[in-house]
């Protein structure tokens, strides 16, 4: 009976051991985030590429990513509520003073098994600009980050220089690949 008892402790302090060294090994691949590109005060056009994803349908192979399209608009986002965003805010980013809003359209990059490209203009709307870290909720405000999703929060504009977000929020499928400053 003493026996089977120090054999299961065995087998669970092994299985422990085990379990964290694969979890301390996988935190040490993962590669450190770029620093964040954040949107300036007076910010020109982006466009923001995510990296591909493969997929199947109707037994073809697919690849395709995104492109977010951002125009800047006069309306700004002044919202007394994301307390915890501008506390997140790292050193060295610039004061918001509202969010800029953005005429954003999405274009979706499709590319078959024979390499051909079609281009898709999937939709149009209006939207502030987030880095999402994935599933979790951190955040970080006005800014666009290589490593992580992009988040959009749909805004309506028009009457004034105020825009009001809609609470409906669109995160890109797959982490951004690269930022382009289109510089108007």
């Amino acid at each position: 009976m003493k026996w089977k008892k120090v054999g299961l402790g065995g087998l669970l302090l092994g299985g422990l051991a085990f379990g964290s060294t694969l979890f301390f090994a996988r935190k040490k691949t993962e590669a450190p985030l770029s620093p964040p590109f954040w949107i300036p005060e007076r910010p020109a056009s982006l466009s923001i590429l995510t990296e591909e994803l493969e997929w199947t349908s109707d037994k073809q192979r697919f690849r395709s990513h995104l492109e977010y399209f951002c125009q800047p608009t006069p309306f700004r986002i002044w919202n007394l509520v994301d307390l915890e965003l501008y506390r997140a805010q790292r050193e060295g980013a610039p004061a918001i003073h509202g969010h800029p809003v953005f005429h954003v359209t999405l274009k979706v990059h499709l590319r078959g098994s024979d390499d051909r490209i079609t281009t898709i203009e999937d939709e149009r709307f209006y939207a502030t600009i987030h880095a999402h870290h994935g599933r979790t909720t951190k955040m970080l405000a006005s800014c666009v980050q290589v490593g992580r999703h992009v988040e959009f929060r749909k805004c309506y504009v028009g009457g004034g220089l105020n825009g009001i977000e809609t609470g409906e929020r669109v995160v890109s499928m797959a982490p951004v690949k690269e930022v382009r400053s289109l510089g108007d």
